[in-house]
């Protein structure tokens, strides 16, 4: 990675309540560091800025208590491309005891 290229680091706080068995966002509605201006805490997305094309390595740091909806909770990340499609990658499933 180039000294050029973009990072950032978002944080969930407080917490994030009312996750049920529907997909649901998550709030990492907290900016650390963003140098290129390209996170968006009201849709909680990252726009790749113009000259930043390429490459991403994404990294997620995620504790979910989902003991009250069962045992196993799906985790992805879901990719919005300009022209409006969507590419899912998974992530994993977690059973509390990490991602398997």
């Amino acid at each position: 990675m180039t000294s050029s290229a973009p990072t950032f680091c978002t944080e969930i706080f407080p917490t994030q309540t009312g996750i049920g068995t529907t997909p649901t966002t998550v709030q990492f509605n907290t900016i650390l560091t963003d140098s290129a201006n390209g996170f968006d805490v009201s849709d909680y997305k990252y726009h790749i800025q113009d000259g930043y094309a390429g490459f991403y390595f994404i990294g997620v740091d995620l504790i979910v208590d989902h003991s009250h909806i069962g045992n196993w909770a799906e985790l992805q990340l879901i990719q919005t491309h300009s022209d409006g499609s969507t590419a899912k990658t998974w992530i994993g499933y977690t059973n509390g005891d990490g991602i398997t």
